[in-house]
């Protein structure tokens, strides 16, 4: 398997986080060069704080916490998922199967 680059992030905090918490866990995030960003994108992350406590809903089952976080992103991987459905395709259109016609 292909090593995947990023080409954003979005960081969607809610809660009691701090700016300067945030600011910190993207500086982890980048010393620790597991999070690789495409070469035409230096930044990368956007970030969003919300102040207001994360909403459970009544017997979800879920436990009541002050804080959260949410990354949402775009990657190069789908290519990876492209290209085997595609070798898929070509494998059964080789041996002309379910071809009709």
């Amino acid at each position: 398997m292909l090593p995947f680059r990023y080409m954003s992030c979005c960081l969607l905090y809610r809660g009691d986080v701090s700016p300067s918490m945030v600011s910190n866990s993207m500086r982890t995030i980048r010393e620790m060069k597991s999070v690789q960003f495409v070469d035409w994108c230096p930044t990368g992350f956007k970030v969003g704080i919300n102040q207001n406590k994360p909403v459970i809903t009544p017997d979800s089952g879920m436990a009541s916490v002050t804080r959260s976080a949410c990354m949402l992103y775009n990657s190069s991987a789908v290519a990876q998922s492209w290209a085997s459905t595609l070798r898929h395709f070509d494998m059964l259109m080789h041996k002309r199967a379910f071809v009709h016609w």
